[in-house]
């Protein structure tokens, strides 16, 4: 399949495979030890970044690609082989261009040393490099493609099941500027809002009226509550039983029980009558 070169990078590369794109040339180091700063993000390139566990090992990958395989499902070429040649093993494989890759593993993790591509000639001394620092161990190396005659790439992404593929898949890193440049103008605008405001001239003063006259004031002042004197008759002297043991007689006629308040109303307005 087509290779898809990077501009202005020709370490990594995407390799499409069907519906699969796989990123070879990415930098490996121990995740514990790197000082390595971040990749700087550069306009219409796109970060990648892989780690892969296994037991208290941690490798982490990181590389550029174009930003147009951003929504692309990418698969590292190297993490692959690390689970097809394992424990101990390298191998150089052809790509479409006429370049190679040589890919290694030790102890079941992608080698830092490998995952290299460029010419024939590059590979070779990439290989050297690696077995100068990695000694052989007892059962010895697993090269399944050597440099004499490499295989095609295609060879290790024909079957691989779906634990390789999760094992391998790589992840693009967002854009820190782009995530951070919002509320960055967020905050400038906010801060911006606040100068402009405190710039602006101060409101008039309302005007002061003066104060009114103490006859004016007077006509504004509440109304007082009205006063309830007590009823006229508050002070009379109320009807008592001894009215009711006397005789009255009411227009020649003799009243012997005043029974209502008529009737002791109109006894304290006549005259006794003598019996």
């Amino acid at each position: 399949m087509a290779e898809i070169p990077l501009s202005g990078k020709s370490r990594t590369q995407v390799l499409r495979w069907q519906r699969q794109c796989w990123v070879v040339g990415l930098r490996w180091e121990e995740k514990q030890k790197s000082v390595r700063r971040p990749l700087v993000q550069r306009r219409g390139v796109l970060n990648v970044m892989l780690t892969v566990k296994q037991g208290k090992s941690r490798l982490t990958a990181q590389g550029q690609i174009e930003a147009g395989s951003r929504h692309q499902k990418l698969y590292s070429l190297a993490a692959l082989f690390s689970q097809q040649c394992t424990p101990n093993g390298y191998g150089v494989y052809q790509l479409d261009d006429g370049r190679q890759v040589f890919l290694a593993t030790v102890k079941g993790m992608p080698s830092p040393m490998a995952d290299v591509t460029g010419t024939p000639e590059q590979i070779i001394r990439a290989q050297e490099l690696f077995l100068s620092f990695n000694p052989a161990p007892e059962d010895g190396w697993t090269i399944p493609s050597y440099p004499e005659g490499p295989l095609s790439w295609e060879t290790l992404v024909g079957q691989v099941s779906s634990a390789q593929l999760r094992f391998a898949r790589v992840s693009g890193v967002s854009n820190p500027v782009r995530k951070y440049g919002a509320g960055v103008l967020s905050l400038a605008a906010l801060l911006g809002g606040v100068v402009w405001w405190n710039r602006l001239p101060e409101p008039p003063a309302a005007p002061v009226v003066p104060a009114l006259p103490a006859p004016v004031q007077d006509v504004f002042k509440k109304a007082p509550e009205p006063v309830y004197l007590p009823h006229p008759w508050a002070d009379m002297p109320v009807a008592t039983d001894p009215w009711a043991d006397m005789p009255v007689a009411t227009c020649g006629h003799r009243l012997f029980k005043p029974l209502s308040t008529l009737a002791v109303q109109g006894a304290r307005e006549s005259r006794p009558v003598a019996s």
